[in-house]
């Protein structure tokens, strides 16, 4: 009986030095390997900063964070906790961190470009910045589609130059992701 626990405290010891560093959200949920941890702390920022969304949207925005964020390998997201790859001017004199991008032609030549990200104190502040960021005239009606968990609200960001990737590579890209994170989801 020791052993076992022994090897179960020495088992949590490894995950814990080799596990990527979580941002400063408090998880809630927890679903094992990387995917699953980055589920987890998506959901829970979301629950937390945007109470009362329903499944779909919620599954939507864990997708699209996953998917521009590289599931959480960002530079922006590891040293900012901007999961949605938002940017900000410097001239802003809110918080800043450079970091590779990618910028693409109607044909989806892509070029990689240098970006300044928005940088948060938690995911829930990137989440509710999100929000309210995709709420603007230059995105309707984005937020009432993802709200209604429409997965549409994409065309509506593509309209408003959020995403330069041709809008049915991004959506199939996304619609590939969410299955993901649907299935990380019905495993929690």
């Amino acid at each position: 009986m020791i052993q076992l626990a022994l090897a179960a405290g020495v088992a949590g010891l490894l995950y814990w030095a080799i596990a990527p560093a979580e941002p400063k959200s408090m998880p809630i949920i927890t679903i094992p390997g990387a995917k699953g941890a980055f589920v987890s702390s998506m959901y829970n920022a979301i629950i937390n900063a945007a109470p009362g969304l329903n499944a779909q949207a919620i599954a939507l925005m864990i997708a699209q964070a996953a998917y521009e964020s590289a599931w959480g390998r960002t530079t922006a997201y590891r040293q900012g906790n901007n999961a949605f790859n938002i940017t900000r001017l410097v001239s802003s004199g809110l918080p800043v961190v450079e970091g590779p991008d990618t910028e693409c032609d109607a044909d989806n030549n892509c070029r990689p470009i240098t970006q300044r990200f928005a940088a948060y104190d938690s995911l829930e502040e990137s989440v509710s910045d999100f929000l309210d960021f995709i709420g603007h005239a230059r995105y309707i009606p984005a937020k009432p589609l993802l709200l209604a968990g429409n997965i549409d609200y994409l065309d509506a960001l593509y309209r408003g130059h959020y995403f330069t990737q041709p809008l049915p590579i991004y959506k199939a890209n996304m619609l590939s992701v969410l299955n993901s994170v649907n299935d990380q989801l019905a495993n929690a």
